[in-house]
């Protein structure tokens, strides 16, 4: 029993180790934008809309995403801020440089990138719960369910590489079943 839980443990160390390399190397750029434009209204300029169209250096920044999705990143943003993190560029030229920081380069850059990713990894680890009780419920093998949750490739290319948020649907659905 012993020698199984130190694996148990081993499996869930491996695989937060190689989820957090993967958060914190890959970047897209749909993922630096929005949370841009999710900074700027976590700054205080909730007539988002308006601002952009004021401001002609922002003019050209796409604002593309609905806005409840800004205001839910702004408001996990806010509370980086209050941590004196700001994994997001100042600037829209330092933007599309990548400068995440302060640096262009190095583990600043993956540090922000793991903090603007942060949300969907607690989202896979609720749905890995909710699919585990799921288990539970239905007399399946629970340890078997959640790691085909876990190593699922779509959520974990999209969530984890690319920084959409398309893993929240199905952890509520795993919620509601």
């Amino acid at each position: 029993m012993k020698v199984e839980a130190i694996r148990a443990w081993g499996r869930w160390v491996a695989y937060a180790g190689a989820l957090t390399a993967v958060m914190a190397l890959f970047a897209y750029g749909d993922l630096e934008e929005s949370s841009f434009v999710a900074n700027v209204v976590a700054e205080g300029h909730w007539s988002l809309y308006n601002y952009f169209q004021s401001v002609p250096a922002l003019r050209s920044v796409p604002t593309a995403m609905p806005p409840l999705y800004y205001a839910t990143t702004a408001a996990y943003l806010w509370l980086l801020h209050l941590l004196h993190l700001d994994p997001v560029p100042a600037t829209v030229a330092l933007m599309y440089r990548r400068q995440v920081l302060g640096h262009s380069r190095g583990w600043p850059v993956s540090l922000g990138l793991i903090l603007l990713k942060l949300p969907n990894a607690a989202a896979l680890a609720l749905g890995a719960w909710g699919f585990r009780r799921l288990a539970a419920k239905r007399d399946w093998p629970r340890e078997r369910l959640m790691w085909l949750w876990l190593a699922c490739p779509i959520l974990l290319v999209e969530s984890f590489m690319q920084g959409q948020f398309d893993i929240i649907p199905p952890v509520i659905t795993a919620g509601r079943v």
